[in-house]
């Protein structure tokens, strides 16, 4: 802006910018255009009487002078709290905020009054613009920051977030004044400030660079049948600010916009298999973000099954029993609930009661029950998800007990734990106990649960066997009121040869004997018997006798036989598990209580 000249005033105004906004600060400097050299004196007056007087060639600071500024024709009165007149040599200079367009003249001592000079002025405070552009390489944004009506002088200054602090070049990497370049996701603003003290403009709208992304919560690595599961739309740096959103999902139109940013599924099948994407945009703003990528989402037609394991699989008296209960993935929120099978007889299933202690579920993977003494089954579910879900039962799994329980009782006839297959006699299996209704189980080593009627009618309480039909497994009764038996392990040898010795446990310090038999001599045999696979004796003899069993001699029992010569054939029979029975230890856990499940 070029000043204008009065006689011996000149007015200019700083900065010289061609447009000013509403609220802007400008100095008015009025300038005498002769005597510059001269001894200038200066003085403020009040009521026609020198003040103070004023020496050249210093500055003062007051509201009071004999300067005089005018703004349309109108003296300004001075404002110390806002205006300061300096005076300096042959010059006076005053600070104003601008309101609206105005003429503006001064007048310094006696000299004559300026030319006026017109300031313009936009009446409100301009607002920044932000732009964004997206680089092809790297996936870095690019932002300009301009104001609505071009000006000058303009500084930008950059926020992120909730424009608390100003961005550096720690944080984004300045191309320009008006120009930066950033590859963190986040909201973006500006504005612009020029002038002393600092005018702002007006904070441009946001500018969103994050692309929203589904996840899965809780991230489980697979989903199953009937599980409650939640997909989020998620916003990187957009914490602190409140969204609507938009989802695209499968089999269905766009999810109309909604406050929410989660989508949840309550009970999870194949139908909701395919790619789920979301869309965030800034509450009242039309700031948005990209569509995100698309998450897919996959789920499995079956439910879960756990695997469940009993140790040890043949009790002692008073043993404890630890079932481990394993499932794909375990670390991902599982708890486990544990069940007591209870045999039902007349739908031929079994019903779950939880074990006590367990009604809640346990975070570990396994339990312990304590003192068990009798034959049991057992079942363990799994659960996860908030509602819970829960995986199919287990199996049931059992742990067998040999020793003779006066409720329940299996004889078994011939009374040994191995067989010939070659036996042309039936084997019967008798029940026995306060129960008016029976089964046989059997549990085969290729680990199938069969009943008896599923082989023939039981005769009474008898279930009889054709020896050639034979099948390896654990035998026991059951009860119409949810009653074990004793177990008996009944191994079928294809050889020909066996170890005998009774099916049922042998009483500590009671003296047994151990006899290996076969269906074909051999002249001058050796015959050796093995405790767990290890030799015990080798000799000719066919029998080997312990005086008085203990603990000790609980373990798997197997004999064979080998002629003298070399090139003598020989055979082995197969092992099974010898039984020593000890004190009857009452088990320390009650039974649980709960609404049973049907388990087949």
């Amino acid at each position: 802006m070029l000043p204008l000249y009065g006689q011996l005033q000149v007015l200019t105004v700083e900065p010289d910018w061609s447009t000013f906004f509403t609220g802007e600060s400008v100095k008015l400097m009025c300038d005498m255009t002769e005597g510059k050299d001269a001894d200038c004196y200066c003085a403020i007056r009040k009521d026609g009487q020198d003040l103070y007087p004023f020496s050249a060639l210093k500055t003062h600071m007051t509201d009071m002078t004999t300067a005089t500024f005018y703004k349309n024709r109108s003296l300004i009165v001075t404002d110390p709290n806002q205006r300061t007149l300096m005076i300096s040599e042959n010059a006076a200079e005053i600070g104003i905020q601008l309101q609206s367009d105005s003429s503006y003249t001064c007048k310094l001592g006696t000299g004559d009054e300026s030319q006026p000079i017109r300031v313009k002025v936009e009446p409100y405070r301009p607002k920044a613009e932000l732009r964004k552009d997206v680089a092809a390489a790297g996936g870095k944004v690019t932002l300009t920051c301009s104001t609505i009506i071009p000006s000058h002088g303009w500084k930008f200054f950059w926020y992120r977030g909730k424009k608390k602090d100003g961005l550096t070049a720690q944080d984004v990497a300045f191309l320009s004044n008006d120009r930066i370049s950033t590859s963190q996701g986040g909201v973006y603003w500006c504005r612009g400030g020029r002038g002393n003290p600092v005018y702002y403009t007006e904070y441009s709208n946001p500018i969103v660079t994050s692309a929203a992304a589904v996840t899965l919560q809780p991230s489980w690595p697979e989903i199953y049948y009937g599980e409650a599961l939640t997909l989020w739309c998620r916003i990187e740096g957009g914490e602190d600010f409140e969204w609507i959103y938009q989802w695209v999902v499968p089999n269905a139109n766009a999810i109309g916009i909604q406050s929410k940013n989660e989508y949840r599924i309550n009970y999870a099948t194949g139908s909701h298999n395919g790619n789920y994407r979301c869309l965030g945009q800034m509450k009242n703003t039309t700031s948005s973000t990209a569509w995100s990528p698309a998450f897919n989402l996959r789920v499995s037609n079956n439910k879960l099954k756990p695997n469940l394991t009993v140790s040890p699989s043949w009790l002692s008296s008073g043993d404890s029993v630890t079932l481990n209960c394993r499932v794909k993935y375990p670390d991902v929120g599982w708890r486990f609930y544990w069940y007591k099978a209870i045999p039902n007889l007349p739908i031929k299933f079994y019903t779950m009661e939880p074990l006590p202690g367990s009604s809640n579920g346990t975070e570990q993977p396994y339990f312990i029950v304590y003192g068990q003494a009798q034959t049991a089954g057992y079942v363990c579910k799994a659960a996860r998800g908030n509602p819970q879900s829960f995986t199919h039962p287990s199996k049931v799994k059992f742990v067998w007990s040999g020793d003779v329980q006066s409720a329940a009782t299996l004889s078994v006839s011939p009374d040994r734990a191995q067989h010939f297959i070659t036996d042309t006699m039936s084997l019967s299996l008798t029940c026995a106990g306060d129960s008016a209704e029976w089964t046989v189980n059997r549990f085969s080593s290729a680990g199938y649960l069969t009943r008896c009627a599923a082989w023939r009618p039981m005769t009474g309480p008898t279930c009889y066997i054709n020896g050639r039909i034979f099948i390896d497994g654990v035998y026991w009764c059951e009860t119409a009121t949810g009653l074990f038996s004793n177990a008996v392990n009944i191994t079928v040898s294809h050889n020909d040869t066996i170890v005998d010795f009774p099916v049922h446990p042998v009483t500590e310090g009671q003296p047994v004997t151990l006899r290996c038999m076969w269906t074909t001599e051999l002249n001058l045999a050796v015959i050796s018997f093995y405790k767990n696979d290890k030799l015990i004796q080798n000799d000719t003899r066919g029998e080997f006798f312990i005086p008085a069993v203990s603990k000790s001699d609980e373990g798997f029992y197997k004999c064979g036989r080998k002629g003298r010569m070399q090139r003598s054939a020989g055979s082995t029979s197969p092992a099974s598990w010898m039984s020593i029975k000890g004190g009857v230890v009452e088990p320390r856990v009650a039974p649980g209580t709960g609404a049973p499940a049907d388990y087949r």
